[in-house]
């Protein structure tokens, strides 16, 4: 029996609580053992979380890691989940406790951790290269505001530390900014070894292959990051009861998906060609969808739901039984649906502009926005892994999800 610490492994583990509570709309048992470790750690004079070596001080594998800011994100992330998990297990007298130390770091950790003459994350003292896992988690926590996306994502592009555990975060951190097409490079980059060797049908440990496991569960993250974000397939209260489809599907042009949830499967495929796409969607009983039709960059976009037109001139017309608007920003038209088959098209009619930098409002993350989902550092090891480096297509199997690119 494994019985060392590995702090923000820990603190991992307990924001994964959060995550478990989404997908199966199950309680856990397991807040008066969050309560009594999240309780060992301790704020210093900033405001901030305190460092926690434990048995095992580590935080990735690999150089180059800037431990302060990550520890604060993690801290951070475990906190809000603690007042959730509080609030959930009849323990509501906690929450403000909990809420008070997460309101801390989200109120000191940019004056602190932001470098802004470098335009980076970078805790003071902190002398070598670049974190990029550490930026990352920046944006995942919600503790980056949009107004430090732009040169996050730089850091993301230039910056190349994570070990493959770490790198899944930076995958999530670029999809929440909206920079699909800049994850979709790093994707294509850093993993075309490992899908490209013809003696191993798994993905590696580390980066070089020799030097750790040649199967790593933590290594599924991109088949996650493809599911939840390049197709936007996330469920957005317990159990599946609600969830979206909001595509980020950056140079790709066809995604199959089949989601697999307590209520059945989610079925969902879009088809782009330039600024028309088709996206059909099939639902469990049960579940109700908000479904995210991108407009690639055309202003007054034409739709129709099951061959009926349902947005046009800028509003939504109605007209399709059991479908209603769900409103609109820079980059969808958003409808609710609930069981059933759905099929959209949206038509390449009306002016075009540059699009925005990315989904808006309902995607990007505001400041002390904690998020849940699932993390890669306990996955079921993925079985397949995306063939043709990913340049044509990609298929694999990991939770939650099957997925087929094109």
């Amino acid at each position: 029996m494994w019985t060392a610490e590995l702090p923000v492994q820990m603190l991992a583990s307990v924001w994964s609580f959060w995550t478990y509570y989404l997908y199966t709309d199950a309680v856990t048992v397991a807040y008066p053992a969050v309560k009594r470790y999240l309780n060992l750690w301790t704020l210093d004079g900033d405001g901030l979380v305190d460092h926690r070596a434990g048995d095992w001080d580590w935080e990735d594998w690999g150089s180059d890691i800037d431990a302060r800011v990550l520890d604060n994100c993690w801290y951070y992330l475990a906190l809000d989940t603690a007042a959730k998990l509080a609030d959930l297990s009849g323990n509501s007298a906690d929450v403000a406790a909990w809420k008070a130390r997460r309101d801390s770091i989200g109120a000191n950790f940019d004056r602190v951790l932001w470098n802004g003459s470098r335009n980076e994350y970078r805790s003071p003292g902190y002398t070598k290269d670049t974190d990029d896992r550490a930026n990352a988690l920046a944006v995942v926590a919600g503790l980056a505001p949009a107004s430090r996306h732009r040169a996050v994502t730089e850091v993301l592009r230039t910056h190349l530390n994570a070990s493959p555990y770490m790198e899944f975060y930076v995958l999530e951190a670029l999809y929440l900014m909206g920079a699909a097409g800049v994850a979709e490079e790093r994707m294509r980059n850093r993993f075309a070894a490992q899908v490209a060797d013809p003696a191993c049908h798994t993905l590696w440990e580390l980066w070089t292959k020799a030097e750790g496991t040649d199967n790593h569960a933590w290594n599924g993250g991109p088949l996650y990051a493809l599911s939840a974000y390049t197709a936007g397939v996330r469920p957005t209260e317990p159990g599946w009861t609600r969830y979206e489809v909001v595509p980020q599907t950056g140079t790709l042009t066809r995604i199959n998906t089949v989601t697999p949830t307590d209520k059945g499967d989610i079925r969902f495929g879009i088809v782009r060609d330039g600024t028309r796409a088709t996206l059909t969607l099939t639902s469990p009983n049960g579940t109700t969808a908000r479904v995210g039709v991108p407009v690639y960059g055309g202003c007054q976009p034409v739709i129709k739901a099951n061959g009926t037109t349902v947005f046009t001139g800028g509003s939504s017309t109605g007209g399709v039984s059991g479908l209603s608007p769900a409103g609109k920003d820079a980059s969808y038209v958003l409808l609710h649906r609930p069981a059933g088959d759905l099929d959209v098209h949206r038509d390449g009619h009306g002016p075009s502009r540059r699009p925005g930098p990315g989904p808006s409002g309902h995607r990007q993350q505001q400041p002390g926005a904690a998020r849940a989902r699932t993390p890669p550092s306990a996955p079921s090891p993925a079985s397949r892994t995306p063939t043709d480096s990913c340049r044509r297509t990609d298929s694999g199997r990991s939770p939650p999800a099957t997925c087929a690119w094109r």
